[in-house]
């Protein structure tokens, strides 16, 4: 490969990454195609629910290491009967399964959709965050109440302590 090539090589690779080598965030939303078809054409005793975050590590073998499932929900859009909903309650189980947490995370600000990094850094370094990992007691005695007490279950969190926590995991 010429100098040239590896230039353009880097220069396309920075282009469709952060600073960091994470994939940069492109569309900012959800097909929802596969969750129409579902609803529309399979019996409703079926049921399906999307994962928001599967948090995973390479080992040194390169074999895939699971470490959470992450559900995330905006804070202000959480009432008492919508926090353990049937969703979060077989995400749970999922990870209870696969012998790892449920991370129950809700924030408050949605971010400026601007595509310029230092802009997101700067916006999401101060975004406010509260942070549940649901016992088996607790997705059973809050299934889908009106008494469920989000403020106590739901602890805040700032930025830097959840990337803390999610690198430790």
């Amino acid at each position: 490969m010429t100098t040239n090539e590896i230039q353009e090589n880097n220069i396309k690779y920075s282009y469709k990454r952060y600073t960091n080598g994470v994939k940069k965030q492109y569309y900012y939303k959800r097909d929802l195609t596969f969750s129409l078809w579902h609803r529309l054409f399979v019996k409703s005793s079926c049921y399906t629910t999307d994962i928001d975050f599967l948090e995973y590590r390479y080992n040194e073998k390169e074999e895939v290491v699971i470490k959470a499932l992450i559900e995330v929900r905006r804070k202000e859009y959480i009432k008492p009967a919508s926090v353990v909903t049937s969703s979060v309650e077989a995400s749970f189980y999922l990870a209870k399964q696969a012998g790892i947490k449920l991370l129950y995370i809700l924030y408050s600000e949605i971010p400026n959709l601007s595509r310029k990094e230092e802009d997101l850094k700067s916006y999401l370094s101060d975004i406010a965050l509260w942070l549940w990992i649901p016992s088996e007691e607790e997705i059973k005695k809050y299934k889908r109440s009106t008494k469920t007490p989000i403020n106590e279950l739901f602890k805040p969190i700032n930025s830097q302590e959840l990337k803390q926590y999610i690198e430790s995991l």
